[in-house]
């Protein structure tokens, strides 16, 4: 019994791994990751700066990344930091923005609200899991049309 159990255990990590496959394929400039996984997005560092509060000191990063999916179901959570400071809160939500050749690109949008400046020589990774994702495009800072409109 404990054999026939693993046998249909690996048979369903296979069907997944390739259905993660076929939804990726077609587009070799992406990266496949299985569609019904979640992905680490990282390194998340000052380069995402999009704000900093004079008086609190509270910094926000901004940061999109192409899934193919426009479903607002979403979810975010801390993976690792390197030298990094407190992470408030962690937001995310579902962005469709235009890049720079012009095209309008689905994706996963994410908001970490930092309790101080983010020092020099810092970053993050966040585990992020959008519905309906075909694949984890790199992450970029959410400063492009449609991110904050």
């Amino acid at each position: 019994m404990r054999r026939f159990v693993v046998v249909v255990a690996a048979a369903l990590i296979a069907v997944a791994l390739a259905v993660g496959a076929v939804a990726g394929a077609g587009n070799p400039s992406k990266p496949i990751i299985p569609a019904i996984g979640i992905a680490t997005l990282g390194e998340i560092d000052n380069d995402f700066w999009e704000f900093t509060e004079d008086e609190s000191g509270l910094t926000v990063l901004s940061v999109w990344a192409e899934t193919g999916s426009d479903k607002t179901t979403c979810l975010a959570t801390m993976n690792e930091s390197l030298n990094g400071v407190a992470v408030n809160d962690l937001y995310c939500s579902s962005r469709t923005v235009q890049l720079e050749d012009g095209a309008w690109h689905k994706g996963v949008y994410l908001h970490l609200f930092l309790a101080a400046p983010l020092p020099a020589e810092s970053a993050y990774w966040v585990n992020v899991y959008q519905e309906g994702a075909k694949f984890y495009g790199v992450p970029r800072k959410c400063d492009m049309p449609g991110c904050n409109d």
